[in-house]
């Protein structure tokens, strides 16, 4: 009986293991993504939409950005 204790334990290990193997794998696969659709390059220092200046903290933290925040806002929310 100890046995099938620890046969049907062990599977349950194996299984929530597998779970969270998978779902390492979705997030991986979520934020390469995400990655793949951020710009790259150097940033703008004046928003192509507005005319105004980016700020340098967002230049640095999303580089190859064009736009400033509220102007890449309004273009993400009428795509």
């Amino acid at each position: 009986m100890n046995s099938e204790i620890e046969s049907v334990q062990h599977s349950n290990i194996e299984e929530s293991e597998m779970g969270q193997l998978h779902a390492l794998h979705l997030n991986e696969n979520a934020i390469a993504a995400v990655r793949a659709r951020m710009p790259t390059g150097i940033s703008m220092e004046e928003c192509e939409d507005c005319g105004e200046a980016i700020p340098e903290g967002r230049r640095l933290a999303v580089q190859g950005c064009t736009r400033c925040i509220h102007c890449q806002t309004l273009h993400e929310r009428n795509k």
